[in-house]
């Protein structure tokens, strides 16, 4: 007998970055922790504070989330 598993974990994550080189001034940070969802499509709010995103649950549908922008 033989098996497998596959599993899969898509979160979105945030880099700092400094606005006048583009370079990295820390190191990433996850915003979403799940575990069995997709999350993906980020967009910021106009002011910023706020991060939309999708979230594909395994055998449902999707749903839109919204958290703020820190995580």
């Amino acid at each position: 007998m033989a098996y497998s598993l596959q599993t899969l974990t898509s979160n979105i994550w945030s880099l700092p970055v400094a606005p006048n080189t583009s370079q990295a001034t820390g190191p990433p940070q996850s915003l979403t922790h799940q575990t069995g969802t997709r999350n993906n499509q980020p967009a910021f709010s106009p002011d910023g504070r706020k991060l939309a995103f999708m979230e594909y649950l395994r055998g449902g549908g999707a749903d839109i989330w919204v958290a703020d922008a820190d995580g």
